[in-house]
């Protein structure tokens, strides 16, 4: 059901804060170039930062940000090489290269220091490695910010590249590669680089593991490494985007002291070849076997070099009609016929790769009828040749993408600048900020031209299922799959095929937003209690203070039945399925006119949000609202949203080990407790009449929360309070407010759970519980600040124990913990433990011996966090219902927080660790699973201990304490 728009950005995100080894020549420092048309870069007129573009005269490109109300400075770097630079026969070695960079500099030569700065100054880092470019990004409070930089910029001057760290870094990689093997999109990946032309890098492991990255004789990985950064790492190849609240020409000044040096190689990119499809894999049919029940179909179409076409956009309205979900689209009438479940399209368009995708969910009847569903796709395409191509449908996307661009939301700054850097690499400078919302004319020809090769001869179609026919195996994640020749005759078939007689194009979306008046601003700061009688309370915020006319509304229909048992919450979490369904094809073109609605269910109970544009909101909750009462649902539809859900439950038990172990720590402690085998037991047989019942009992006795805020003011929000009180408490009885029940420990406690889980790798997730209050709150929140990068530096970068490694603070429903979270191919979880417990035990000396002046950069950095500021409408509203739903209905927690952690002493600190963490009476919970890998001693004399928890539920669950001080 989801319809992805052309790719802004193709990241796949690789967490790698780890360190870097790199050379590279210093060059004279030399003055900046502004562009000529740097005044004039196009921006939103809702967007008050301003730009300035520039490229040094060492070739690295520039665009540098002011924004004086930004409360964090932030920079990316991106660098236009990625995996598909890398020499053939040393796979993932950009990747291993990302990782090496984060190790040190000739200036700033700790390894750890870097990440520690940042930390202690409210900041952060990441990087990833994608096809195409290397970025690499940061942010960091804005008094810290020249410091931060001088250190990034370090990075592409002068890397230490230690050959001591080669070793620990390729286990970082492996590690990496490790965590992913049981992921079935990965290892569809994988495998569907098989059946890709060989000559083309797209082909290629891009990831790395020990075996790609090892020496072999005189062929060193070390001077592989260092000779694609003499290469490819060249300020010609770079571009640098720069954010912070200082004026322009003090961010030019640094930019160009810190960055000057960067060496100019003077070589350009490698051209890379386009051809990922030839001749002989286009028109092949590609099975792949999962570990996952799942159904995925996939139609893969080489296209045209889409980046010369950057304003036109001709595939978009290809993409919008084929992706469509609302009435009369494709996915509507495959879906009704029982075929799928969701479909999807994508454009991607790199330099290697020109691709137009239509990707499926199939449903068990689908999966048998994979070539009708083919052929629908064709005469879908056809009817779009005969009447699809119009400029009304044009019209409808270019004004949909001149309303967004117009009320452009702001997003943090570091979201911000490693978004813009991929784009500085190719973009004039000019369309730096509009180019994806740029539609300059309509343009018939050039939009057929593309239609055309939507034809089943240049195609691959691609099949992920259970039980598929293979006969190869991909070695390097177990694989089975086959690739075979589309038989002539069923291609001619689908070549041939036409619309048939009652298809019909989608309508014009009613949706768009045409009242766009700003109301006045309202005088309060935080919502306040508007509505409070028998069953409801509406918490309203009339705030315009982003100058955008959106509004945002959140609502929870709260009841005892809402998980008073498992089968409940499994029939609870099945409705909202089946309610989202139903509403999809009318709801479908007021998300795509950016008028989104989510609906959610938890244990306490039924609800949705809706964000976006003001207008037409009303017209949207009400049908959402009738949806829910009426609950009417077809047997059909019953069936097939009943088996998608128990796929997803059963399919949770191949998730990462760590997600697993932190998942069952939290329902130990009583949040949403039921794990997604229980809630599939107790689905399994319940049937529509069952689960109508439910609704009718469960909508029986409610009480209602709702939270409105932005561009509404009093009158609209009570009239909504009325719209909500109509439709759920006209004949229901009012429910008791709901309280949560979580477990607590008893002084002393260690309590020990244990999961089979089937995956070479172990995990471990170790949490701490605080009092309920405000206390153990800032107590737990100080202490992960203190503890996070030095546990990151011990355990990943040092002892090379996993790649996902954390240490911080966190909160279990309201409840304060310090958590530690290790997923490891190593080493076991008692091993884990035991490095967990010498890490803190060493920790303390350190923390004993922190000057004030360290201490007072940590707090200043966290306070700087707790208190970031609101960056759009949404995230105002979420920070405020998640507060509300804390029991701060005086929506002051972030103040009262800072305010408890500005007036802590070190001394608290150092008594808090002390208490919290080694005490005897200290209390802990420890969830764990022993790999495959790790079932040694260890996990004998474990399998004996008859105090460890191995069952779904061990504790009964009692009221927490509720008081804050």
């Amino acid at each position: 059901m989801k319809h992805f728009k052309p790719a802004i950005l193709a990241l796949a995100l690789t967490a790698a804060l780890a360190g870097c080894q790199h050379q590279a020549a210093n060059q004279a420092n030399t003055g900046p170039q502004p562009d000529t048309n740097s005044q004039q870069i196009i921006k939103s007129p809702a967007d008050q930062r301003d730009y300035r573009y520039l490229t040094l005269k060492n070739g690295l490109k520039v665009l540098l940000i002011s924004d004086p109300r930004a409360d964090k400075s932030a920079a990316a770097m991106d660098v236009s090489v990625g995996a598909y630079h890398a020499p053939k026969d040393r796979a993932g070695l950009l990747h291993f290269l990302e990782h090496m960079l984060f190790l040190g500099t000739e200036k700033y030569p700790d390894a750890g220091e870097y990440n520690e700065f940042l930390k202690k100054n409210g900041g952060a880092s990441n990087a990833y490695t994608s096809t195409e470019d290397t970025n690499y990004f940061f942010d960091v409070s804005n008094d810290a910010f020249d410091q931060a930089l001088d250190r990034f910029a370090q990075f592409f001057i002068a890397p230490t590249m230690d050959p001591e760290f080669v070793e620990r870094e390729k286990n970082a990689v492996d590690s990496e590669y490790s965590l992913k093997l049981k992921q079935d999109d990965r290892r569809s990946r994988e495998a569907s680089r098989q059946a890709l032309n060989p000559a083309h890098p797209r082909s290629m492991f891009s990831v790395g593991n020990l075996d790609t990255l090892a020496d072999r004789g005189d062929d060193k990985v070390y001077d592989d490494l260092m000779e694609v950064y003499r290469r490819h790492y060249s300020a010609n190849r770079m571009a640098l985007v720069v954010l912070s609240n200082q004026p322009l020409a003090q961010i030019e000044k640094s930019v160009t002291e810190k960055f000057s040096a960067v060496k100019n190689n003077g070589l350009a990119a490698p051209k890379l070849p386009t051809d990922f499809l030839g001749q002989e894999q286009l028109a092949t049919r590609v099975l792949i076997e999962p570990l996952r029940e799942m159904r995925s179909l996939k139609l893969t179409f080489p296209i045209e070099d889409t980046q010369q076409y950057a304003n036109e956009k001709p595939t978009r309205l290809l993409s919008h009609l084929l992706g469509h979900e609302g009435e009369n689209s494709l996915y509507q009438r495959l879906n009704q016929q029982g075929l799928v479940e969701s479909l999807g399209t994508y454009v991607e368009n790199d330099d290697a790769v020109d691709a137009f995708q239509i990707s499926l969910s199939l449903t068990e009847k689908g999966l048998t009828r994979v070539d009708d569903i083919t052929r629908e796709i064709f005469a879908y395409i056809d009817l779009i040749k005969q009447q699809g191509i119009k400029e009304e449908y044009y019209r409808e996307i270019k004004n949909i993408a001149a309303l967004d661009f117009t009320f452009q939301e702001k997003v943090s700054p570091m979201r911000t600048v490693y978004r813009l850097s991929p784009v500085l690499q190719k973009t004039p400078a000019k369309h730096l900020l509009d180019i994806h919302y740029t539609y300059s004319g309509f343009n018939e020809a050039l939009t057929r031209q593309y239609l055309s090769q939507l034809n089943p001869h240049n195609m691959q179609q691609t099949l992920v299922a259970p039980g598929v026919s293979t006969d190869k195996n991909e070695p390097l994640y177990d694989v089975n799959y086959s690739v075979n020749k589309l038989p002539q005759a069923k291609l001619d078939q689908w070549h041939n095929t036409r619309a048939y007689a009652d298809m019909k194009l989608p309508p014009l979306n009613p949706f768009i937003a045409e009242d766009i008046q700003l109301k006045e601003q309202h005088s309060n700061s935080r919502p306040e209690l508007l509505v409070d009688k028998q069953g409801i309370k509406l918490w309203h915020y009339q705030d315009t203070s982003f100058d955008m006319p959106k509004a945002s509304v959140f609502m929870r229909i709260e009841s005892p039945l809402a998980a008073n048992s498992s089968e409940n919450r499994a029939m609870l979490t099945l409705a909202s399925k089946l309610i989202e369904d139903k509403l999809n094809t009318y709801g479908f073109n007021a998300k795509a006119a950016g008028l989104d609605y989510r609906l959610f269910a938890s244990d306490k109970g039924l609800g949705y949000s809706v964000n976006g544009y003001h207008d037409k909101q009303a017209e949207l909750i009400k049908t959402i609202n009738d949806t829910i009462t009426r609950f009417d649902i077809s047997e059909e539809k019953f069936a097939l949203v009943k088996d998608t859900l128990l796929r997803k439950w059963k399919n949770s038990a191949l998730d990462r080990p760590i997600r697993q172990v932190a998942g069952k720590m939290k329902r130990a402690f009583g949040e949403d407790p039921f794990s997604s085998k229980v809630k599939g037991e107790a689905l399994a047989a319940v049937t529509l009449e069952q689960l109508t019942r439910y609704m009718q009992a469960m909508l029986s006795q409610v009480s209602l929360k709702v939270m409105t805020h932005g561009n509404t003011d009093k009158t609209e929000a009570i009239a909504l309070g009325q719209s909500f009180a109509d439709s759920f408490l006209s004949s229901a009885k009012t429910a008791p407010q709901h309280r949560l029940n979580l477990r607590q420990l008893a002084p002393g406690e260690e309590a020990v759970i244990e999961m089979d889980i089937k995956h070479q790798d172990s995990a471990i997730a170790i949490a701490y519980p605080a009092p309920t209050s405000l206390t153990g709150l800032k107590q737990t929140r100080m202490l992960g600040q203190v503890l996070t990068a030095a546990f990151f530096n011990d355990i990943r970068t040092r002892q090379q124990l996993g790649y996902v490694v954390h240490a911080g603070g966190g909160e279990i429903e309201n409840m304060p913990t310090l958590n530690f979270y290790v997923q490891s191919s190593k080493v076991g979880p008692k091993e884990l433990q035991k490095r967990i417990d010498q890490f803190i035990l060493e920790q303390f000396a350190v923390v004993k011996a922190m000057t004030e002046a360290e201490f007072a950069e940590h707090k200043t950095g966290l306070i700087t966090n707790i208190k970031r500021q609101d960056k759009n409408l949404l995230e105002r509203t979420r920070r405020l219902w998640a507060e509300l739903g804390d029991g701060f209905d005086n929506f002051d927690k972030r103040e009262q927080l800072a305010a408890a952690i500005s007036a802590m002493s070190k001394q608290e600190l150092v008594e808090s660790y002390e208490s919290l963490l080694m005490a005897p009476m200290k209390k802990r919970l420890i969830s764990r699973n022993f790999g495959k890998a790790h079932r040694d001693q260890d996990f004998q004399n474990a399998s004996k201990d008859n105090s460890v928890c191995r069952k779904e539920t061990c504790w009964t669950r009692v009221a927490p304490d509720k008081t804050r001080g």
